[in-house]
Protein backbone atom coordinates (compact mmCIF):
# COMPACT_ATOMS: atom_id res chain seq x y z
CA UNK A 1 0.00 0.00 0.00
CA UNK A 2 1.43 3.50 -0.74
CA UNK A 3 2.73 6.10 1.69
CA UNK A 4 0.16 8.34 0.96
CA UNK A 5 -2.86 6.25 1.45
CA UNK A 6 -1.47 4.72 4.37
CA UNK A 7 -1.52 8.65 5.74
CA UNK A 8 -5.29 9.37 4.50
CA UNK A 9 -5.95 6.09 6.03
CA UNK A 10 -4.49 7.04 9.63
CA UNK A 11 -5.73 10.91 9.14
CA UNK A 12 -9.25 9.81 8.71
CA UNK A 13 -9.17 7.03 11.45
CA UNK A 14 -7.64 9.18 13.69
CA UNK A 15 -10.29 12.24 13.21
CA UNK A 16 -13.01 10.01 13.57
CA UNK A 17 -11.48 8.53 16.92
CA UNK A 18 -11.25 12.83 17.74
CA UNK A 19 -14.89 13.12 17.05
CA UNK A 20 -16.42 10.84 19.14
CA UNK A 21 -13.76 11.50 22.17
CA UNK A 22 -14.88 15.05 21.86
CA UNK A 23 -18.61 14.38 22.25
CA UNK A 24 -18.31 13.17 25.76
CA UNK A 25 -16.99 16.58 27.41
CA UNK A 26 -19.30 18.31 29.04
CA UNK A 27 -17.66 22.09 30.54
CA UNK A 28 -18.40 23.27 33.73
CA UNK A 29 -16.93 26.65 34.13
CA UNK A 30 -14.70 28.30 31.97
CA UNK A 31 -11.38 30.08 32.58
CA UNK A 32 -8.08 29.48 33.67
CA UNK A 33 -8.64 29.73 37.74
CA UNK A 34 -11.73 26.88 36.99
CA UNK A 35 -8.94 24.38 35.59
CA UNK A 36 -9.00 20.93 37.57
CA UNK A 37 -5.57 19.82 38.75
CA UNK A 38 -7.28 17.08 40.44
CA UNK A 39 -10.27 14.68 40.90
CA UNK A 40 -11.47 12.21 43.11
CA UNK A 41 -14.78 10.21 43.06
CA UNK A 42 -16.16 11.11 46.62
CA UNK A 43 -19.99 9.47 45.57
CA UNK A 44 -21.46 7.27 43.37
CA UNK A 45 -25.25 6.34 43.51
CA UNK A 46 -26.50 4.53 40.42
CA UNK A 47 -26.19 7.27 37.39
CA UNK A 48 -24.92 9.96 40.00
CA UNK A 49 -21.47 11.11 40.77
CA UNK A 50 -20.13 13.05 42.89
CA UNK A 51 -16.45 14.67 42.54
CA UNK A 52 -14.30 16.09 44.64
CA UNK A 53 -12.30 19.00 42.87
CA UNK A 54 -8.92 21.00 43.57
CA UNK A 55 -7.87 23.42 41.34
CA UNK A 56 -4.12 24.90 41.76
CA UNK A 57 -5.10 28.39 42.72
CA UNK A 58 -3.19 30.29 44.90
CA UNK A 59 -4.38 33.50 45.17
CA UNK A 60 -6.44 34.78 47.52
CA UNK A 61 -11.05 34.99 47.25
CA UNK A 62 -9.54 32.15 44.23
CA UNK A 63 -11.35 28.41 44.83
CA UNK A 64 -9.22 25.97 45.58
CA UNK A 65 -11.79 23.08 45.96
CA UNK A 66 -14.66 22.64 44.88
CA UNK A 67 -17.64 19.55 44.34
CA UNK A 68 -19.14 18.22 41.12
CA UNK A 69 -22.30 16.96 40.84
CA UNK A 70 -23.12 14.85 37.49
CA UNK A 71 -26.81 13.32 37.38
CA UNK A 72 -27.27 11.31 34.50
CA UNK A 73 -27.16 13.62 31.27
CA UNK A 74 -27.59 16.57 32.60
CA UNK A 75 -25.25 19.68 32.70
CA UNK A 76 -22.93 18.76 35.91
CA UNK A 77 -23.52 21.34 38.76
CA UNK A 78 -20.54 23.06 40.51
CA UNK A 79 -19.91 23.77 44.04
CA UNK A 80 -17.04 25.77 45.03
CA UNK A 81 -15.87 25.03 48.69
CA UNK A 82 -14.76 27.93 51.34
CA UNK A 83 -11.18 27.69 51.79
CA UNK A 84 -10.22 28.81 55.72
CA UNK A 85 -7.90 31.97 55.14
CA UNK A 86 -6.49 31.29 58.35
CA UNK A 87 -4.38 28.06 57.33
CA UNK A 88 -1.17 28.74 56.40
CA UNK A 89 0.52 26.11 54.07
CA UNK A 90 4.40 25.69 54.17
CA UNK A 91 6.46 23.62 51.59
CA UNK A 92 8.12 20.84 52.82
CA UNK A 93 10.03 19.07 50.14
Amino acid sequence: MPRFLKLIINIVVLSALLLISVQDWRPVRGGIPFGISGMALIKQQSNNLDFLIVHDNKKPNQTRLAIISIKGKNQPEYFPLKWPSNIYLENHW
